[in-house]
């Protein structure tokens, strides 16, 4: 195929008449050796030449001249004439295409490689526009070139609706921006209900819909994940009488007397009736001036005893069977509850101002632990026989006798811990065979101690324990309590002994710290 662009087509016709034939000198030619003008028609421009031939030439789009000899030249080849085109008799067989002149033509990073066009200038131009196929609008924008199609365009609910147009979609979303100082995570949002977080995905609550709550019948929650949630109500009925002045229970105020005297709550220990089932205060005690029915301030030789012949007060029974061996100090009481005399109540069982005890556990052995409602301490079962320095931990320099600095008494640091039967602690250790750091305990202390749930902290009781004990039914209740115990109460008119008290008669006496046939058994609280 030919292009054409401002051909400058020259015609020669002799000046002589006749055809386009070669010059004749006899014809019309002009003599005397003069010069003509030679003319080619293939494009390479005109010379003088000396010729003795005369001739007249014509430019197309010009007048006749003089002079002129015509050459066709080798250029009007038929293959260099568009087809249906004739020339001075030579018909055209090249395929033209004729352009319109054509300003601001392309560059050749205009045009995609490898295509190739013609220039201003008739010079084939090949293209440099890379081809990138498919553009994936997910994908980050890979440069310029050419583009065959769009991949994964957005739909209309995926584009905002304020006015955002991608790849013609227009956008039906709802979007949202701001800055949240303290965002809600899914544990803050209702289950079944869903937000967006702050990367943009969805996130479903996990708050879960505890319902009501009736604070008259059931307990508060316990901190733990099972009881958070959403409560829908809360309902108490209290009156003011009923809540402390410091308290604000739904917006209400209390106005109960929460910091009474110690005689406001502390059981009169007038000798009673224990039949009586209904104790009094020392508060009570004080403002009547008769004393309830079943006390009497006059004490009768028949009943007013110290409860160690059993006729005067009822026992607690030591028959059960295993229990509350799990869980906390109160699953393990509601385990053993059920069992006949776990629960030991002094106002129906002694005969003056006792507390209810509560058994805590019941070992496969056999041993117990209990618990004082009135001082919420445990005590634990007899545990061994030792001297007072294994059973306190006490490992001292001892100026008076020697006794808790001789290892003869006392395992000394030279060889070890000191030995402790009921104190756990550094620079301490069991003398019964427990391994405190792996949480093996005695049966004696309900297989409980500081490294196991519920953490229990023993130690040696002091004097005023046991006597405490004593007036809440001590000796009534504990089991294996005939004994003479170890008391943490150093004997001050004679250092080397220590007090004992008796779990037989409720006396306390004193012996000597390094006497290994006292009794060992321990007090406890939990951690």
């Amino acid at each position: 195929m030919r292009w054409l662009f401002n051909v400058l087509i020259v015609l020669l016709l002799p000046a002589c008449g006749g055809g386009l034939n070669a010059p004749d000198a006899n014809r019309g030619h002009r003599s005397g050796g003069s010069t003509a003008q030679f003319l080619r028609l293939d494009g390479t421009g005109s010379s003088a030449v000396t010729s003795s031939a005369t001739s007249v030439g014509l430019v197309l789009g010009n007048s006749f001249a003089s002079d002129v000899l015509v050459d066709l030249g080798s250029d009007f080849a038929p293959a260099n004439i568009c087809l249906g085109k004739t020339i001075f008799g030579r018909a055209g067989s090249a395929s033209c295409t004729f352009l319109p002149s054509v300003s601001n033509l392309p560059t050749a990073n205009l045009i995609l490689s490898p295509k190739q066009l013609l220039d201003s200038s008739g010079n084939v131009l090949t293209g440099t526009m890379v081809s990138r196929g498919s553009y994936d609008l997910r994908t980050s924008f890979p440069g310029a070139g050419f583009f065959s199609a769009m991949a994964s365009a957005p739909a209309a609910s995926q584009i905002c609706s304020s006015g955002e147009t991608i790849a013609g979609t227009t956008g039906t979303a709802t979007c949202q921006s701001a800055t949240a100082t303290d965002p809600a995570a899914a544990a803050d949002v209702l289950v079944g209900k869903k937000i967006y977080t702050s990367s943009g995905t969805v996130a479903s609550g996990s708050m879960v819909t505890q319902g009501a709550i009736n604070l008259n019948t059931q307990p508060l929650p316990s901190p733990s994940p099972s009881e958070a949630g959403y409560y829908t109500s809360v309902s108490l009925t209290l009156s003011a009488s009923q809540v402390c002045p410091t308290v604000n229970i739904f917006g209400s105020p209390g106005t109960a007397n929460c910091d009474p005297p110690f005689s406001d709550f502390t059981a009169s220990n007038v000798q009673r009736d224990r039949t009586t089932t209904t104790q009094v205060t020392l508060t009570y005690e004080k403002t009547h001036a008769t004393y309830a029915p079943g006390y009497s301030p006059i004490p009768d030789i028949y009943t007013a005893d110290d409860g160690s012949s059993g006729s005067s007060v009822s026992f607690a029974p030591h028959s059960f069977t295993t229990c509350g061996t799990t869980g906390t100090i109160q699953d393990r009481i509601t385990d053993c509850s059920s069992r006949t005399g776990a629960t030991w109540v002094g106002a129906s069982n002694g005969n003056a101002g006792e507390s209810t005890w509560s058994l805590v556990v019941r070992t496969a052995s056999g041993k117990e632990v209990w618990r004082d409602a009135r001082t919420l301490y445990l005590w634990s079962d007899t545990l061994t026989n030792g001297n007072w320095c294994q059973a306190s931990g006490n490992a001292q320099t001892d100026s008076y006798g020697g006794i808790c600095d001789s290892p003869m008494y006392q395992q000394q640091p030279s060889d070890g811990d000191a030995f402790s039967f009921c104190a756990e602690g550094a620079g301490l250790t069991s003398g019964l065979g427990e391994n405190w750091t792996l949480g093996t305990y005695a049966d004696e202390k309900g297989n409980l101690g500081m490294s196991t749930t519920p953490s229990i902290r023993w130690r040696l009781p002091s004097r005023n324990d046991f006597v405490q004990a004593d007036l809440d039914g001590a000796r009534y209740v504990l089991p294996n309590v005939g004994l003479a115990f170890w008391t943490a109460t150093v004997y001050g008119f004679d250092r080397q002994k220590a007090r004992i008290w008796s779990g037989t008669t409720g006396m306390t006496s004193y012996a000597s710290r390094s006497d290994v046939g006292v009794s060992v058994r321990c007090v406890g609280y939990e951690d």
